[in-house]
This record gives C-alpha cells, structure tokens and sequence, in this order.
C-alpha cells in the first residue's frame, strides 16, 4: 500500500506540475503574441510616417524646383503630382476632410485618398500667387498650347488626367477640392 501511495502521490505531482507547465506556456505564448502584435503596429506606423514624410518631400521639392526656375514645365510637374495615402487610417483609401498625422493640415479641404495632389499636401507660394487648382487648370493649358504644341482635344485631355480628382469624388462632395475650384464640372469635363 506504501508503494501504491507513493505512486499516486508521484503522479499527481507530475499531473500538477505539467497543468502548471501548461499555464505557463500558455501564459507566455499570449504575451508573446501581444508583444508581436505591438511590434508590427509600431512597423506599420513606422512606414506610414515614412510614406507621408516621402510625399511632402517630392511635393516640397517640385514646388522647390518650380519656385527656382519659374518654368511652365516645372510648375505642370508640380501641379500633375499626386499621391496615394490613407490619412484617416480607416483602412479604406475613401473620402476625407481630416488627417491624422499632424504634418499634413488639409484645412477643412476634403480629398480623395487615392489621389491627393500635391497642391492639397503643401503650400506652394510663389510671390502673391498660391499654386492651387485653378492656377494649374491655366499653367497645364497654357503649357500645352505654348510650350508643346497639342490640339485642343489633347490639351483637355492632358488637363483632365493631371487634375483628376480620385476615384471617390461625387459631386455631393461639398468641400472636396475639385468642387470647391471646378463648382459644377464633373470630372473629365474640365477645358482649357
């Protein structure tokens, strides 16, 4: 009976600890996990602020290089440039008047995710005059008409690619920077 006891006992303290070793190992896999989960959102915020920090420097440098040579060609590259970023995080590349990253201020100015032109990201002053949509609707008409030579039809179709307002624009969209500069022209309709 002494040996059975002692053999019971033995392997209810190896039933403990391995229920024990269980918890354990659970308890650490979970911490592990949460801490994995931590790291990757730190990476992705990480290369969200990248992506930002990337947009405003080619959209500062174009206004850069407009601001230096005054040339047509500059100021077209500058206002023909636009860039992709999700700037509610709400994980869909949608409608929004509000950034989350305090670099970037939209100023109540709604845009389209998918393609918000560098003139919405920065301000590009240049003496009086601040680069915006309307002052690129005449640079890229003009540019086309007097620096490279195109038909009409090429002209306004060079125009409508360039300010393209994304493709969640609606024209219910009040505040959205194409309404608010082309009030009542939909999208592709825009001439020179």
């Amino acid at each position: 009976m002494k040996g059975q006891s002692k053999a019971l006992e033995l392997v209810i303290v190896l039933f403990v600890l391995v229920v024990v070793a269980w918890v354990v190992i659970n308890l650490f896999q979970s911490l592990i996990q949460e801490q994995t989960q931590k790291l990757q959102n730190i990476q992705t915020q990480e290369e969200l602020k990248g992506k930002i920090s990337e947009a405003i420097r080619i959209c500062e440098e174009r206004c850069s290089n407009y601001k230096k040579s005054r040339s047509k060609k500059d100021l077209v590259d500058f206002c023909g440039s636009s860039i992709e970023l999700d700037l509610n995080q709400d994980g869909d590349l949608s409608f929004t008047e509000e950034s989350v990253y305090a670099s970037i201020s939209l100023g109540g100015v709604g845009v389209c995710e998918d393609r918000i032109p560098c003139f919405a990201l920065v301000e590009c002053d240049v003496g009086e005059t601040r680069i915006d949509a309307q002052t690129c609707q005449e640079a890229v008409c003009s540019y086309f008409s007097e620096e490279i030579p195109a038909s009409d039809e090429v002209r306004e179709l060079r125009l409508n690619e360039m300010l393209n307002p994304g493709k969640c624009y609606k024209p219910t969209q009040i505040f959205h920077w194409f309404n608010l500069y082309f009030n009542g022209t939909s999208p592709g309709e825009l001439r020179c």
